[in-house]
């Protein structure tokens, strides 16, 4: 399936995100804010060859992250805030263009490794214990309360 593009924000949709959406080898921008999706994420979602930006913030999921989301190398905007999530954050060291990573308002824990020298902003407050990141001092980006 050719699809770039999934923005379905505000469309008070359930359930769970279906696994088979990670068959959309083309899709760039997956955006499913503010809605009433529940459930954990399916490992297929970690499959996206080309995906860009990922919101899922302000939806009910939970559970872990899939490892498999370490190979979304093209990652650059990940925002999965006001959610349910739990465990350790996933090692963003294979997101190289990763600018934004917003994890506020979860059940996130443990420590992230080293951040992308892209990245821009970092916002994780108000999570479980998710303790402060080893960061470049040369980079140059808006660094929000992790606690």
């Amino acid at each position: 399936m050719y699809l770039a593009h999934l923005l379905l924000n505000t469309n008070q949709l359930h359930g769970t995100i279906p696994s088979e959406l990670g068959q959309c080898n083309h899709l760039n921008s997956l955006s499913l804010n503010n809605n009433m999706l529940s459930g954990t994420l399916a490992s297929e979602l970690g499959s996206f060859p080309s995906l860009q930006r990922i919101y899922l913030s302000t939806n009910q999921l939970e559970g872990t992250l899939p490892k498999q989301m370490t190979r979304m190398t093209t990652l650059q905007i990940v925002d999965f805030a006001y959610n349910r999530f739990t465990g350790s954050m996933l090692d963003v060291n294979s997101w190289t263009s990763l600018s934004s990573l917003g994890l506020d308002n979860n059940n996130f824990d443990g420590t992230l490794g080293l951040l992308s020298p892209s990245m821009t902003e970092f916002i994780a407050n108000n999570n479980s214990v998710l303790q402060t990141c080893l960061l470049d001092p040369s980079l140059n980006f808006n660094f929000h309360d992790i606690n």
